[in-house]
């Protein structure tokens, strides 16, 4: 590679190159680049030949280049070389017409803005004028030296006057705006001239000798930064209550330089190496939590002195068995780590990525998913239950790769999730938000704190789930029960129907089956035994 930047003309004079047209025509992008691949075609025949592709991006990384050929002629490859592009001088005669254009509308707007003071000036003159000829003609209209005919034909002719002023100063106001926003316009264009630093570009220069003369297709493949991508996913539940569709999606962005318009784009995992020299694999370490560490290195402290004595003969310091830890990458939130699979996607229709650094869409695959919807009603904090998905991916389908997943159901937008790891023939839970065309109410039947033993309190409550849909629904129920956090205080469920246990924690479920068009019911009632000259915490309704 070159050390010293050249101009394209000076390149091409000096090697007698001929410059190959090509195109960029597949693109595979990881989560840090992009290996892009053009095409061209070229007739040769003269014994030896240098082959030029140019106008490649400043991202280019020159070491990731290769070359390849096919076609009907006979040719040797004798090596490769990546050469930098002065960037081409700004046009001075553009600039001076650009600063020229500026001059010319701040001079109209300089005109504008007197011709619009000149006719203010006018209307005010008009305005005081006839403030004085009013009280002339109401002194003379009352000695009788003015007619009201005279009166009216001023008026009409004041009326005239003063509605030309004002169309005329509402019309130059506009012009003077107009102008301004052409002017501010064209010294933001004048400033990003003469402030724009072109970049250089790059140059591949294919030296060969030719056997047989005829027609060669040469395939260049480059790696170029400032491109990267991150899976996307879109659930539909449709009308039907046990099926869903999944559609696999990518976010690809890119400024790299190049449009790469309706190429052959695939999504790769991997962490691809900018040189063709194989890599050395490094140790994977693993850890403790820190705390776990800290625990570590307290026992290390107690360790005998002769074991220390041991480690420093071998020459070794005490801990340093214990390896570093790992270190999870993020690139632009798209978390890669070594236990992550490394697997590739091939998008099924070509693609079209602006270099614009914005995210386009694009589709990897749609799949429809078998699943088991279950409800979950959580009565205390909800008036309807959530809508549970229970999925597995398909043993010979795609993995799931961690992301954002946008929910839709029966057309509409119901939220997102973030999907972890889905390997192929795992299942997983979905969450599908709230169905509100399920209801659950949620009573307080009896409240005794005032019976015989005032040192008792019943509550008891009654729960109604109902199920307007033409089919039956399975339905979990959680209810939250108080937990004690005193030996004073005592709870206990006294009664369920249907029947259910309290756990640890205070919480009671039920897992119901819903027939459909029906209502069904779900009651329980606790105590809570506790000190009668102390007031309880916590009760609040």
């Amino acid at each position: 590679m070159s050390e010293f930047p050249v101009s394209k003309t000076d390149l091409l004079c000096s090697v007698q190159a001929r410059v190959v047209e090509t195109n960029i025509v597949a693109v595979t992008v990881y989560p840090e680049q992009a290996r892009v691949t053009r095409q061209g075609t070229v007739e040769v025949t003269e014994a030896d030949t240098h082959l030029a592709i140019a106008d490649l991006p400043a991202t280019l990384l020159p070491q990731s280049v290769q070359a390849h050929q096919t076609g009907s002629a006979t040719v040797v490859l004798e090596g490769l070389s990546v050469e930098i592009i002065a960037p081409a001088l700004l046009d001075s005669t553009a600039e001076e017409s650009l600063v020229q254009h500026v001059r010319d509308l701040e001079a109209q707007f300089r005109d504008a803005k007197d011709h619009l003071a000149t006719l203010g000036i006018k209307r005010q003159f008009l305005e005081s004028l006839a403030d004085r000829t009013s009280r002339s003609f109401a002194h003379g209209l009352a000695q009788q030296q003015v007619s009201l005919p005279q009166i009216d034909a001023w008026l009409k002719f004041f009326d005239a006057q003063y509605q030309e002023l004002t169309h005329a100063i509402a019309q130059q106001e506009r012009l003077k705006q107009s102008l301004n926003h052409q002017l501010q316009e064209a010294r933001q264009q004048l400033q990003l001239s003469q402030n724009q630093v072109p970049e250089p570009g790059y140059q591949v220069l294919i030296p060969l000798r030719v056997l047989k003369a005829g027609s060669l297709a040469i395939d260049i493949t480059y790696g170029v930064s400032q491109a990267s991508w991150h899976p996307l996913y879109h659930v539909r539940l449709d009308t039907t209550p046990d099926s869903l569709q999944l559609d696999y999606l990518a976010q690809v962005q890119q400024r790299t330089g190049e449009t790469w318009d309706t190429v052959k784009l695939r999504l790769s995992t991997a962490a691809p190496d900018k040189s063709p020299t194989l890599p050395q694999p490094e140790a994977w370490y693993v850890n403790l939590p820190r705390q776990s560490a800290q625990i570590q290195n307290a026992k290390e402290r107690l360790r005998s002195p002769i074991l220390d004595d041991t480690y420093r003969m071998l020459g070794a310091v005490p801990g340093s068995e214990v390896p570093p830890p790992n270190v999870e990458v993020q690139h632009n939130g798209f978390s890669v780590s070594a236990a992550t699979a490394v697997v590739t996607f091939i998008v099924p229709e070509p693609a079209t990525i602006l270099s614009d650094g914005k995210p386009h869409r694009v589709t990897v695959a749609q799949v429809p998913f078998a699943s088991q919807l279950t409800y979950v009603a959580l009565p205390q904090r909800c008036d309807a239950p959530y809508l549970q998905a229970s999925l597995t991916n398909p043993a010979d389908g795609l993995p799931l790769l961690p992301g954002t997943a946008h929910l839709f159901r029966a057309g509409g937008y119901v939220g997102q999730e973030r999907f972890d790891y889905v390997a192929p023939g795992q299942s997983f839970q979905l969450s599908l938000g709230l169905d509100e065309r399920l209801s659950i109410r949620r009573e307080l039947a009896l409240r005794d704190n005032n019976t015989s033993d005032p040192c008792r309190d019943v509550w008891a409550y009654r729960l109604s789930l109902r199920n307007p849909l033409p089919h039956a629904v399975e339905m979990t129920v959680w209810e939250q029960v108080p937990v004690s956090r005193s030996d004073r205080i005592r709870i206990s469920l006294v009664k369920a129907e249907p029947v259910t246990t309290l756990s640890q924690d205070g919480v009671c479920q039920w897992s119901l089956t819903l027939p459909p068009e029906s209502l069904s019911h779900v009651n329980y009632q606790y105590e809570i035994e506790h000190p009668c000259d102390v007031p309880i915490l916590g009760l609040d309704l």
